[in-house]
Order: structure tokens, then sequence, then C-alpha cells
């Protein structure tokens, strides 16, 4: 309740709610094959983009480029998928639920085949690739 001079004011404050995609586990309302689309398709636009900012070179707004894509990846995938994006994160979840290997495998499959086509994507666009190497 709020207090404003004589009058008092219930102020109602929705929040997120503590739900399956805010936990980044996969709706169970999604068939498999929304869960499998929606994890190429986000991984599909990270690569791309990552591809699209290293090439050209670009300067201090590619990190920003970069996190705006997985940000919103994730707040529009993540009721469906998980929105992990990334075959690390599958194996961190698979760690977590070894009952779900199949899925986590399948989910990394699919990951690693969007990435691919996200490479054969920037490289048709640029005609450049690169090598992702530490250092």
């Amino acid at each position: 309740d709020v207090t404003c001079g004589s009058s008092q004011a219930r102020l109602a404050v929705s929040g997120p709610q503590l739900t399956s995609a805010t936990t980044r586990s996969s709706s169970p309302m999604a068939t498999a094959t929304e869960r499998y689309l929606s994890e190429a398709l986000g991984t599909y636009l990270l690569v791309f983009t990552v591809g699209c900012n290293v090439l050209p070179g670009s300067g201090a707004f590619a990190v920003l480029s970069i996190a705006s894509v997985l940000m919103v990846s994730i707040y529009a995938l993540g009721g469906v998928s998980g929105a992990h994006l990334n075959p690390a994160v599958s194996f961190a979840f698979l760690l977590k639920n070894p009952e779900n290997a199949v899925e986590m495998g399948i989910y990394a499959a699919v990951q690693i085949g969007a990435g691919i086509l996200a490479a054969f994507s920037y490289f048709g666009l640029f005609g450049l690739t690169f090598n992702l190497a530490p250092g």
C-alpha cells in the first residue's frame, strides 16, 4: 500500500514469476520440433551476428550488437526451448539432468548445424571466414 496525502492507493507491482522460461528450461507445452527450431534459430542468429561483426572488423559496438542479439534471442526463445544456444550450455544441462541425454544430444546437433549454416551465410555475404581460436 502507498499513502499519498490523505488518500490511500494500492500499488500493484507485477514482476517476473519463477517459471520454466526464467530458469532456462524448456516448456513442456512446446513440441520437440518447436524446441529444436527454436534452438536452431537462436544459434543461427548468434553465430551470424558474431561473424558479421568480426569479419569487417567492427569496432566498439560489436560487443553491443552481439550482446543484444543474445539477449533478444534468450527472451524470445527461452520459453520454448530454454535458449541454450550453445552446445556447452546443453552439456551443462545434461550434467544436471542425465535423464535428458537424448534431448540434449539433439540440441547440441541442432546448434552445431545452425552454427555451420550461419558460417556459410556470412561467408556468402563477405566471401571471408575466420578461425576462432584462443589468443
